[in-house]
This record gives structure tokens, sequence and C-alpha cells, in this order.
């Protein structure tokens, strides 16, 4: 099993291409979804929450990176999402500095965290 630090986390905030391919190396998100019996693209798009999606070039359609995942419901970024799951993995369980750190709201970690939590760990 490979040992992944923090530190190597941290990079992720603003690089969301590499995370989401760090995510499809580790099989929790899907590299090559198909469409109309094609490979679908990752392609940009601001009006979701990671700023991608994977885009049909034949159908032109757009489907979301997450979809069929257990990230799928939650309302948290990817890196929100993998750094909770770090600082838990770490022991740090305060939800103020997970609040602060993160930049979430209480709501947020309590609903998404428990969500996770109980299917991921």
């Amino acid at each position: 099993m490979m040992e992944i630090r923090l530190d190597d986390l941290a990079h992720y905030k603003f690089k969301i291409s590499g995370l989401i391919e760090f995510f499809q190396t580790r099989l929790l998100l899907p590299k090559f979804p198909l469409c109309c019996d094609q490979i679908m693209k990752v392609a940009i798009r601001s009006s979701v929450i990671d700023g991608h999606a994977f885009r049909c070039l034949v159908c032109r359609t757009f489907s979301s990176i997450r979809k069929g995942t257990f990230f799928e419901k939650s309302k948290l970024s990817l890196y929100q999402i993998v750094m909770l799951i770090a600082y838990y993995c770490e022991g740090t369980h305060s939800q103020n500095f997970l609040i602060k750190q993160l930049e979430i709201s209480h709501h947020k970690i309590v609903v998404d965290g428990k969500v996770l939590f109980e299917t991921f760990l």
C-alpha cells in the first residue's frame, strides 16, 4: 500500500486536473466512460463543482466525472473530500479545525463527512 502524506495532497488545491488524475489512477473516478460507443473526453465545465466533466464527442452531452462513484452525492469539492479523509486518517477530528482549514460550513462537514465515512471508511 502506498503511503500518501498531507503535504503531497495540499498542492492539488489549485490543480484539480491533477487531483482528478490522482483519483482515476486509484480507480476512484472513471477513466474511460463510454457514450455512443465512444470514450468520453474530460472537458472544462465551470458550472460544476470540480470544474470538469466528461463530454461525448458524438452527441455532445456532458456527464459528471463523479457519476457512479461515492463522490456523486457530495457537495464538497474533490479537494475538500480528499483532505477531509486525509485529516481524519491522520487523527484530526476537530470540526472547528476542519471547517477553517477546508473552508466549509458546519452543515457540509457533518452531512457529507458522515456519508463519506460510512461509505469509504
